[in-house]
């Protein structure tokens, strides 16, 4: 086999593997396609907006990005955030909802931390809150977020609010 060959062969079989781990990756996500997102930069509040597609269910995760101090020596890729999300549908009372990240049961975090205990985290988690049964009409989020334990936040870079699919 020449050089040239070889180096093709090579190059296929980079392709194939990076494909298959891609598709392997996809399906172990846990989470399904975006379908709005609350864009919150820090503590404060933001809007979304998306139309509720009949027997499709929506599930609520936050983008967490920045520093934060860890939880009396327990290392935690989790900053200390907590959502309140006021659900608007036409026609329906409001509906508020609470989220604290802390008490997340699913994330897909990169972290590192220092000798200081401070992490540096990007994550995404599911929250731990569920919407209420939708409507088939426009559904307006309204978020406000802000730390739950403002002296361990050192930098935020991101705390947006996402909605994706539920994944079936």
């Amino acid at each position: 086999m020449s050089h040239k060959h070889l180096q093709c062969a090579l190059a296929v079989t980079v392709v194939l593997v990076a494909a298959g781990c891609s598709f392997i990756f996809e399906a172990l996500d846990p989470r399904g396609p975006v379908v709005a997102k609350a864009e919150l930069t820090q503590p404060g509040t933001a809007e979304t907006r998306f139309i509720h597609q009949s027997g499709a269910g929506y599930i609520l995760w936050a983008t967490l990005s920045g520093k934060h101090r860890s939880n009396h020596g327990r290392a935690s890729s989790t900053m200390p955030i907590i959502y309140d999300v006021d659900v608007v549908e036409p026609g329906k009372p409001v509906v508020r909802i609470s989220c604290d990240a802390r008490s997340t049961t699913m994330a897909v975090c990169g972290s590192q931390t220092n000798l200081f205990g401070e992490l540096d985290a990007e994550c995404e988690v599911k929250l731990p809150c569920t919407l209420p049964p939708l409507g088939s009409s426009e559904v307006v989020l309204r978020v406000a977020g802000r730390a739950a334990e403002p002296a361990r936040i050192l930098l935020i870079r991101d705390m947006s609010v996402v909605v994706r699919e539920e994944k079936k």
